[in-house]
C-alpha cells in the first residue's frame, strides 16, 4: 500500500483502478460520516485523506489495534481503524496525506490525484465525499471536485442535537448540488475573452459546454451564446448574420441594430 504525501513536487504513483467506484474522503475528528459514505457509495477503492503528525487523521486509517474512540469523552480507544470498520483489505484503500491548515497545497495534491483518477481507461465513476477534515481540507476538496464534471461531491447529513456534527446513527451521504455553482464557474471563464473583444473565442469556449437545466442559467447561456456568435459574425463583416444573431436579443443589444442595417445596406 503507497502513500501520497503533498510535499511530493511529482505526482504521486497513484494506484491504478481501471473501472468501479472510486471515493476520495476528507478524515477528521468523527469516524462515523467516513463509514456512512463508504456503506453509501460502495466503493471498490478508496483515498483516505488525512493530516500526518500526532493531531492528525492519519492514524484514523493507518492506525493499529484499537486506535479510535467511539465517542470523544472516552478515555481511550475502542475501535479499529476506519478501513477495518469498513471491511476494506489493504489493496482496496490508499492514504494520501496533506497538510491541516494549507487550501493551496491541499487542493494542489487533490488536483493529482484527480488528474490521475481521470486519465484512467477506463475511466471510474469518481466520488468525493468532503464532509470531514478540518475547514481548510473541506474547502479545498469541494473545490478541486468543482473543477472535474467526472467528479461526484458529496456529503454526509443527519440529525443534529448540536452544531459540532450529526448525531451517531442518523448520518446518510447525499450527493451534494452544485451544479449551478459548477455553471457559474465555466461560464465566467467562457465570457472572460469579451474584456478584449474575443466573441469568436468566447462562442467557441460557450459551445464546448453543455446547456444548464435550471432555466435561469439556461436563459443567460443562450443569450451569451447568441450575443457571441452576432458580435463575432460582425468581427467578419457577416452583417446579415450579425443582424439575424443580435435582432432575437431585445433591448439589450438593440441598439446595435440600426447600424448593422445601415452597414448592411451599403454591402449590398
Amino acid at each position: 500500500m503507497g502513500q501520497v504525501d503533498a510535499s511530493m513536487t511529482e505526482g504521486a504513483a497513484m494506484s491504478d483502478i481501471r473501472s468501479g467506484v472510486v471515493l476520495v474522503c476528507t478524515v477528521g475528528g468523527s469516524h462515523a460520516p467516513i463509514l456512512s459514505a463508504i456503506r453509501r457509495h460502495r466503493p471498490d477503492f478508496v483515498w483516505f485523506v488525512c493530516t500526518k503528525g500526532r493531531a492528525g487523521s492519519k492514524a484514523q486509517v493507518l492506525g493499529k489495534g484499537k486506535c479510535i474512540k467511539k465517542d470523544p469523552r472516552e478515555d481511550r480507544p475502542t475501535l479499529p481503524n476506519i478501513p477495518t470498520q469498513a471491511g476494506l483489505s489493504e489493496d482496496r484503500f490508499d492514504v494520501c496525506i496533506v497538510p491541516a491548515d494549507d487550501p493551496d497545497a491541499i487542493h494542489a495534491e487533490l488536483r493529482r490525484l484527480f488528474d490521475d483518477l481521470v486519465s484512467q481507461s477506463p475511466r471510474p465513476r469518481i466520488v468525493a465525499d468532503y464532509t470531514g477534515g478540518t475547514k481548510s481540507m473541506t474547502a479545498a476538496l469541494l473545490m478541486a471536485g468543482l473543477e472535474y464534471d467526472d467528479v461526484e461531491l458529496s456529503m454526509v447529513v443527519g440529525q443534529r442535537n448540536d452544531l459540532v456534527q450529526v448525531a451517531d446513527g442518523t448520518e446518510t451521504a447525499m450527493a451534494a448540488a452544485v451544479d449551478r455553482i459548477r455553471f457559474s464557474h465555466k461560464f465566467r471563464i467562457a465570457l472572460s475573452p469579451w474584456k478584449h473583444f474575443g466573441y469568436a473565442e468566447a462562442a467557441i469556449a460557450l459551445e464546448t459546454m453543455s446547456a444548464p437545466r435550471d432555466a435561469e442559467d439556461r436563459a443567460s447561456y443562450l443569450e451569451a451564446l447568441a450575443a457571441s456568435r452576432g458580435f463575432a459574425a460582425w468581427d467578419r463583416f457577416d452583417h446579415v448574420r450579425a443582424y439575424t444573431t443580435l435582432s432575437t436579443l431585445g433591448q439589450q443589444f438593440g441598439r446595435y441594430l440600426p447600424w448593422l442595417s445601415a452597414l448592411e445596406r451599403e454591402s449590398d
